[in-house]
């Protein structure tokens, strides 16, 4: 494998690029990503780059948002891992709540989408 195929697998980070699907959207940013779910909003700490099989495991923080206004007793962010798989324009992503230990459902993004969410009201 010479050094362009290695980057093309390895380097997916782009500027203001997006992933999407339903009940997630992912935006790229040249050091880190912000995520938008239905419910809920987080980062990916880190540059999203995956190993030669595509796969990545990244930090990062994931907050639990509710409808009506914002309280000011808002519970903090929980610490996150962001783990999955890029297959071509496809990514599966998995999340950690690592204080907890509590794993959330897994979701599938395609690349240049703004997916779908269903915002809470």
């Amino acid at each position: 494998m010479n050094a362009n195929d290695q980057k093309k697998k390895s380097d997916v980070q782009g500027n203001n690029d997006y992933w999407g699907g339903d009940h997630v959207r992912l935006k790229l940013r040249p050091d880190a990503a912000d995520l938008e779910f239905d419910c809920a909003h987080g980062t990916i700490d880190a540059p999203l780059k995956t190993d030669a099989e595509g796969r990545f495991d990244l930090p990062g923080r994931f907050l639990r948002d509710s409808a009506g206004p914002i309280r000011s007793e808002r519970e903090p962010p929980h610490p996150a891992r962001y783990s999955g798989r890029i297959e071509g324009t496809s990514m599966t992503l998995n999340i950690k709540l690592t204080d907890i230990n509590q794993t959330l459902q897994t979701f599938t993004l395609t690349k240049g989408s703004m997916g779908r969410l269903w915002k809470c009201r």
